[in-house]
């Protein structure tokens, strides 16, 4: 745990603004056999076995950002070599248990942001990590799925945001 607290910090290093507005993510997320988690802005989905056939985990917490982070990541100011940097910085600080894939730009009517993947060792295990940022404005919320394989994490990410609308609030 300490680990995914570590990695969603380090993800997050990029100003102070809080998340997205009230009511912008709409979900019917989770699915049976998942347990739901809201501690402030933090809201965890948890899956165990035999519901799942490993321990498979959700976090949607918020983004600090500030300024105009949508229109700099639209116009392509804020791009993946900022998010490698941060990549850089945290498998520097957990001296390569830590390994990133370049970061996708995703960018929809509703939100602009980043599709991540990387791969986190803790205590001998590989936890696989897949996560998209969503942000609209100047606000944002981080989606991150993790899993004991790349496969699960993704498919888990892709169920949570075919299950969520982003909205923009008016």
């Amino acid at each position: 745990m300490k680990a995914i607290k570590l990695l969603t910090l380090t993800l997050l290093l990029v100003g102070c603004q809080t998340g997205l507005k009230e009511g912008t993510l709409v979900s019917s997320f989770p699915p049976e056999g998942w347990e739901t988690t809201v501690t402030d802005s933090r809201t965890q989905y948890l899956c165990n076995p035999p519901a799942c056939a490993s321990t498979e985990l959700i976090l949607v917490d918020d983004l600090p950002i500030a300024g105009l982070s949508e229109k700099l990541i639209r116009d392509g100011k804020v791009g993946p070599d900022v998010v490698a940097k941060v990549d850089a910085y945290v498998t520097k600080a957990r001296k390569g248990a830590y390994k990133a894939e370049a970061a996708l730009p995703v960018s929809t009517d509703s939100y602009a942001g980043f599709r991540h993947k990387a791969t986190l060792t803790e205590d001998g295990k590989i936890i696989f990590m897949a996560g998209q940022s969503i942000v609209q404005g100047s606000r944002g919320v981080i989606v991150l799925s993790l899993a004991h394989d790349n496969e699960t994490a993704e498919r888990n990410l892709n169920s949570y945001l075919i299950a969520t609308k982003v909205e923009r609030p008016q």
